[in-house]
């Protein structure tokens, strides 16, 4: 792999590495919890943002990034899962993602791709990719700590 590539592929690993650390702080029970003021549970975002990583990236050179099969709608839907149930959906997620950026050279990162129709190079669609799977581990990982002082409080 290339350095650019690697870099990419290294941040992305690091954010994959944080969720799954969070995730494994929580029983099954605690994965379907929202916040109290509101927000999405880790189920919910999990399905989102698995959803987003295998529509991107499961033949990521050839085809549009928002695939017909993807109903983004479901992905918010409340629902209960066990703990291996949401680590599954997080691997066909991440797992086209990984591979995908696996394949690529620094040379590629200048070719382009769609997302929605939009032409973007692909050092862009990977940033693009990157700060919202930031922005969702970010949330992912918030949710234990605000569940323990929930419960640290009563």
């Amino acid at each position: 792999m290339s350095p650019h590539v690697e870099a990419i592929a290294d941040e992305f690993t690091r954010y994959k590495a944080l969720a799954e650390a969070a995730i494994a702080q929580l029983g099954d029970e605690e994965l379907a919890v929202t916040a109290s003021d509101g927000g999405n549970s880790i189920v919910t975002i999990v399905w989102h943002l698995a959803g987003n990583l295998e529509s991107r990236f499961t033949d990521f050179r050839t085809s549009d990034g928002e695939k017909p099969w993807r109903d983004r709608d479901d992905e918010f839907v409340l629902r209960n899962v066990t703990k291996t149930a949401l680590l599954e959906k997080w691997e066909r997620g991440w797992g086209p993602l990984l591979a995908a950026v696996g394949q690529l050279s620094d040379a590629d990162l200048l070719q382009t791709v769609a997302i929605r129709r939009q032409q973007l190079r692909i050092d862009q669609a990977l940033q693009r990719s990157l700060a919202h799977t930031a922005y969702h581990v970010g949330q992912i990982v918030f949710l234990p700590s605000r569940f323990a002082a929930v419960a640290g409080s009563v």
